[in-house]
Formats: structure tokens, sequence, C-alpha cells
């Protein structure tokens, strides 16, 4: 999977912070630690998320390869919403 623009710059971000996360720590510089340790969250999980999260276009061949139709995607779907309308209800009555 060849990286885009923006996950390129996400992910060198990410590494940046991280790794300034580290010598920050081992120079005992806490409010700069805290601070990169902080940016380095979401900029390098973002990128690494979407670097290895396929395609919407890969999960379509995916799925096409697979040999599921459109009526058992739905039925799918159906069973899934069913079920989490199942877990809503259970937890509103834990609730009560």
């Amino acid at each position: 999977m060849p990286l885009t623009v923006a996950e390129g710059a996400l992910l060198g971000a990410g590494m940046l912070f991280a790794g300034g996360a580290t010598m920050a720590y081992k120079a005992k510089q806490t409010r700069l630690f805290k601070t990169l340790y902080f940016l380095s969250w979401p900029t390098l999980g973002s990128a690494v998320l979407w670097t290895l999260m396929p395609t919407d276009k890969q999960m379509e061949q995916e799925l096409k390869a697979s040999g599921l139709t459109q009526q058992q995607l739905d039925a799918s779907r159906a069973a899934a919403a069913a079920q989490m309308q199942q877990l809503k209800a259970a937890a509103e009555e834990a609730k009560r």
C-alpha cells in the first residue's frame, strides 16, 4: 500500500513527536515530555490506522471475491443492527 502525502506527513509528525517525547523524558523535561507525548498519540495513532486499514475499493474487491451477495450483506447489517438494539436495551435495563 503506497502512502499518500497526508498519511506520510502525519506519520512523520507522529514519529517526530514520539522521538521528541523520548528525548524529553531522558532529559527530565517533564512539561515538554507531556506536550510531545500528548501530541504523539493522535498523530501517530491516526497515521498507523490510516496506513494499515484497507481502502474502500480494496474492501469492495475482497467482499466480491468472497462471494457475498448484496442480500447477504444487507441481512448481515440488519442482524448487527438488531444485536446493537438488544445491547442498548440491556444497558438501559441495567441502569434502572
